[in-house]
């Protein structure tokens, strides 16, 4: 729909609690006409290509993901290097702030891992299968919202304010399960979806297979 269209206006821009360098302004049409020759695809082509879309873009909200954390973690190791606490030596010394250290650390390999499977597949699938682009996005966006809070955990008082970027990182970091379909959605229509298939196989994607039934559209699964 060109923006120059007849009909099409913008609403308000949503003042955004995190990855506020992302705008969503309110798209407006009334009575807005179309001509024939814009339509992209076939008729009825709509929900197929939404779903293709969602894949490729489903993965990369995993990058971001992983981009938060990585930045949460960096930030906090440091800081546990070198601050002390009031103690006579810098907490990463403590057991505890070691190991919520290391279990950042593992679930930001796992997401990273994923990422690197979803966006694989994509490229390899042209952009087909639903299921491992999505478990990426779900997990991905999840973990990072998990990490970043623990990031402040383990900062304390410090991480709350704007003086240190931990606020800013967890700010955006919960707008990833949210973004792009909520998960609670995704995982009714894409994955409980698929699941209910009575094709469906557990193993396709570990051998690299295309279910027969992915390129269906959400409404005939």
């Amino acid at each position: 729909v060109p923006a120059n269209s007849p009909g099409t206006s913008l609403g308000r821009v949503e003042d955004k609690l995190g990855i506020r360098l992302s705008v969503q302004p309110e798209v407006i049409f009334e009575n807005v006409r179309v001509p024939r020759e814009n339509l992209i695809g076939k008729e009825g082509d709509g929900v197929l290509m939404m779903n293709r879309a969602y894949n490729w873009r489903g993965a990369l909200l995993g990058i971001g993901g992983v981009g938060a954390m990585q930045a949460a973690f960096g930030y906090c190791l440091q800081f546990a290097k070198h601050d002390k606490r009031g103690g006579t030596k810098p907490i990463i010394h403590y057991q505890n702030v070691g190991f919520m250290l290391a279990n950042m650390k593992m679930r930001i390999e796992a997401a990273r891992y994923m990422v690197w499977g979803g966006c694989h597949w994509v490229d390899t699938h042209q952009a087909d299968g639903t299921e491992i682009p999505v478990l990426a996005k779900v997990f991905c966006s999840e973990i990072a919202a998990e990490v970043c809070r623990d990031a402040l955990y383990l900062m304390g008082v410090n991480g709350y304010v704007k003086a240190h970027p931990i606020e800013r990182h967890l700010r955006d970091a919960l707008g990833l399960p949210i973004s792009d379909a909520g998960n609670m959605g995704v995982r009714r229509r894409q994955l409980h979806g698929l699941m209910l298939h009575p094709d469906y196989d557990p193993n396709a994607i570990v051998e690299n297979r295309l279910m027969p039934f992915d390129k269906l559209q959400a409404s005939e699964v």
